[in-house]
C-alpha cells in the first residue's frame, strides 16, 4: 500500500511513516503527563484528607466539640465517597 504512495509521489511514504510515528510519541507523553497528575491529585488528596481528621481530633481533644466535628465528617465523607466511587465503577 504505501508503495502506492511512493509511485504518486515520490517520499510520500516516509512523510506518511513519520506522521504515524511522531503521532504514537505524543500519545506516549499525554499517558504519562496523564499519570503524573492523577498522582499529584491523589496526593494533595490525602494531604488534605487527613489535614482535616488531623484537625477535627485536635479541635476535639481541645473540648470545641462542634468545630471539630466539621473537619472531622468533612475527612470521613471524603474517604467514604471515594470508596463508594470505586465500587460504582466496577
Amino acid at each position: 500500500m504505501l508503495e502506492e504512495f511512493e509511485r504518486i509521489h515520490p517520499g510520500l511514504a516516509d512523510r506518511i511513516v513519520a506522521m504515524a510515528e511522531a503521532g504514537v510519541k505524543a500519545d506516549a507523553q499525554d499517558s504519562k503527563n496523564h499519570w503524573r497528575s492523577h498522582l499529584i491529585g491523589q496526593a494533595f488528596a490525602f494531604i488534605l484528607t487527613m489535614t482535616a481528621l488531623g484537625l477535627g481530633a485536635f479541635l476535639v481533644y481541645n473540648d470545641k466539640d462542634i468545630a471539630g466535628l466539621i473537619p472531622l465528617i468533612g475527612g470521613i465523607g471524603v474517604i467514604v465517597n471515594s470508596i463508594i466511587q470505586r465500587y460504582i465503577k466496577k
